[in-house]
This record gives structure tokens, sequence and C-alpha cells, in this order.
């Protein structure tokens, strides 16, 4: 999963990352993640799908990322009502964020960690009832620390 959130970087659609966190060793700093647009609007279709009309509901563009191994955030732009259909920035604008304030994250990304980074976790959860024949089902968590 790492090195197709970090293909997301090298070759993706955050590109614009590429070569900018370092680790406290000057070495380039895994950066991966997963970006996201979203253009929502509630639409009314007729017979034969033809559309009725439609409401813009907001606007969102979203990068959830990693920084290396102890690091790892969401940032979003975000225009609620009818006003966000006079936007129209996509998910570049979240990660182009996150490069922008590289400076004010250096100094705690040069930190030293607290013991080794948090590993997965992994434990059954039963499912809810009422839905068919109740069963466990097995999760994983990912743990993370920016302190």
């Amino acid at each position: 999963m790492r090195r197709a959130l970090q293909g997301v970087v090298a070759d993706g659609t955050a590109t614009r990352l590429r070569d900018t966190y370092h680790a406290v060793d000057g070495s380039l700093l895994p950066v991966g993640g997963k970006t996201g647009t979203g253009d929502n609007r509630f639409a009314r279709f007729g017979a034969g799908g033809s559309l009725i009309s439609q409401r813009v509901v907001d606007r969102t563009a979203t990068f959830a990322f990693f920084l290396g191994d102890r690091f790892f955030g969401t940032v979003t732009a975000y225009v609620p009502g009818a006003i966000a259909g006079n936007y129209h920035f996509t998910s570049a604008i979240a990660v182009q964020l996150l490069k922008a304030i590289e400076p004010q994250l250096e100094p705690l990304l040069r930190l030293p960690g607290r013991g080794a980074p948090p590993k997965a976790i992994s434990q059954a959860q039963p499912m809810p009832t009422g839905f068919g024949t109740p069963a466990n089902i097995e999760t994983e968590g990912i743990a993370g620390s920016s302190d």
C-alpha cells in the first residue's frame, strides 16, 4: 500500500511534492498519499434519465498523506453551499498547501522519534446485530504520532 501511495507523489496527481520533504540526515523522506476532488451536486432525473434539475451542495479537494514513518494527516479545501458552483479547484490545491507549509513542519520532522514507529494493530470487532447472522470481521488500524 505504501508503494502505491508513494506512486501518487512520484508519478501521479501529487508530483508537486516530489523532493519537498527531507529526513534528519538530509535524505528524501518517503511521502505518499491519495488525492480526491468532489464537485458535489444533488441532481433530479426524469424518465429516460434526462436531467430535470440540479443543485450545488459543495466542493471539496483533499489529500490524505504520510510523511515518513511517523507523520500522517489530511489537507482539505472546502466550499459549502451554492457558492461552490463558482469554484473549480482540484485536489492540487490541497497538495500545494502541504508543500507550502513544509517550512513550518520541518522543525517537527527533525525532532527525534520516541522509539520505533507505531505498528498496525489488528482486532476482531463484532458485526452489528440485525443484519443476518452475527459474525466477527478482521480490521486493521493504523496508528501514528506527530510528537
